[in-house]
């Protein structure tokens, strides 16, 4: 099989190919050792998932939001991942109970960024290569479709779950 991403030529599974062309990356100038580097960053330091927020004003009353996020006490690795990605926002944050700790920081990437550059370090992931696909096949079912909108509200309720269980701390079922 072959994928249409420019990062990767061939892909271990079917479900990675349609994954990654349905969400055709658009990031081409990212050099092979910055899609590497950033995948290790993702895998050691990053988190991504979805968080469901309750919204009124929805017909569905609750909100989905994808999201990836990487926290680390050392501003440099951060700001690299902002220039990498060109996108982003980095925050600081002071624990107010630990004062003896050292201030982290958090970088977060929107959905725009999450589509570009995910496909990219696919090929690279280890460890939360399972939430990168399950992210980028939501992300590809909030695009404009066919389908009626409740059958994608179901398909990203069953994978905002999945990629719920994935995070979980403690022992896999």
């Amino acid at each position: 099989q072959t994928c249409r991403s420019k990062s990767s030529s061939k892909c271990p599974s079917k479900d990675d190919c349609s994954t990654i062309s349905l969400l055709e990356s658009r990031v081409s100038n990212l050099r092979e050792t910055e899609r590497a580097w950033l995948a290790g960053i993702i895998d050691g330091e990053g988190s991504i998932h979805i968080t469901k927020t309750i919204e009124r004003r929805n017909k569905s009353g609750f909100a989905f939001h994808p999201q990836l996020s990487i926290t680390n006490t050392n501003m440099a690795i951060l700001s690299n991942v902002k220039r990498i990605t060109a996108s982003g926002s980095i925050c600081r944050s002071i624990s107010s109970s630990h004062p003896a700790w050292k201030d982290k920081y958090s970088y977060t990437a929107n959905s725009k960024t999450i589509r570009t550059i995910l496909p990219e370090v696919l090929p690279y992931l280890i460890g939360k290569r399972k939430q990168a696909l399950l992210l980028l096949k939501f992300l590809s079912l909030v695009k404009p479709s066919a389908n009626s909108r409740f059958q994608r509200t179901e398909e990203m309720h069953r994978l905002y779950e999945r990629l719920r269980n994935l995070n979980r701390k403690g022992k896999q079922e």
